[in-house]
């Protein structure tokens, strides 16, 4: 459940990007697996229909800040990875490690991801009744056609099976800044 300090800091970073005019860009991002498990509609507080809240949600958010001339760029979360990063760490004299093995199956991972594919719905879905919205999907950043990779140019991009490293927020920064206006 979404804790009122939550709550708050989500009004006060709207209230900061429709503020200032000089503000031009607002990049949302979300990890879908936390609406799947528990959302709620403090406006429509008796009905537990995630659809439903998720698209109103997406709705207002996307309303508020084109009415006041924002791009907004969607950031669609990165492929959970079944393999922990350390399996992928070159080590002195190590004579066993299969680096093919720093890669998982998109489609028994990412198509598999229920909440992902449920959150990323909606928002296409609702995305198209706006214009100006941006939709970076870190999975097509991440992956090909079958496997997703913990590897990119010789460099780990996960620091846990979630998160990115550092090197990986790099990897995708120009992805996500090619869509700033």
């Amino acid at each position: 459940m979404h804790s009122e300090s939550t709550v708050v800091s989500l009004s006060t970073a709207y209230n900061v990007a429709i503020g200032h005019d000089n503000i031009k860009n607002v990049i949302l991002s979300h990890r879908p697996y936390c609406s799947y498990v528990d959302i709620i509609d403090a406006q429509h507080p008796d009905d537990e229909n995630r659809d439903h809240i998720l698209e109103r949600a997406m709705r207002r958010s996307f309303a508020l800040l084109q009415a006041y001339h924002k791009h907004v760029i969607v950031i669609l979360d990165t492929p959970a990875s079944p393999i922990h990063p350390r399996n992928c760490v070159q080590r002195p004299y190590d004579l066993f490690t299969n680096y093919q093995l720093c890669r998982f199956s998109r489609r028994d991972t990412l198509d598999a991801d229920a909440a992902r594919n449920w959150y990323n719905g909606i928002v296409r879905r609702v995305a198209k009744e706006f214009e100006d919205i941006s939709i970076v999907d870190l999975g097509n950043v991440f992956c090909d056609d079958s496997f997703c990779y913990l590897l990119q140019n010789n460099a780990i991009v996960y620091k846990d099976h979630d998160h990115l490293s550092r090197f990986g927020s790099r990897f995708v920064a120009p992805h996500i800044l090619s869509h700033l206006r």
